[in-house]
């Protein structure tokens, strides 16, 4: 099987509408997948949690439940970037 992962389920064509600040234009736009990606490294970094032995959820730290969120963010975010930006032209 050859070509993108996702042949199943199309990414949307691509529409000529004018250069605006459409959801389109904005995945494709690769300084937009640099910050958001840049962004969940430095949220990753959790200096402000630090040794902190606070109370817990469900038996676990706080710390491994913002983890796990973070990482579901991550986990949508691969996905979108590889359905929009990573498209194969022509």
């Amino acid at each position: 099987m050859t070509g993108h992962c996702f042949q199943r389920f199309p990414a949307p064509p691509i529409q000529e509408t004018p250069r605006g600040l459409d959801a389109v234009h904005l995945l494709r736009n690769k300084w937009f997948w640099i910050a958001l990606f840049s962004l969940l490294f430095i949220a990753s970094i959790d200096i402000w949690a630090w040794g902190w032995t606070g109370p817990s959820v469900l038996g676990l730290p706080y710390i491994i439940l913002y983890t796990l969120f973070l990482e579901g963010i991550l986990l949508l975010s691969f996905v979108i970037f590889s359905r929009y930006f990573w498209r194969r032209e022509g």
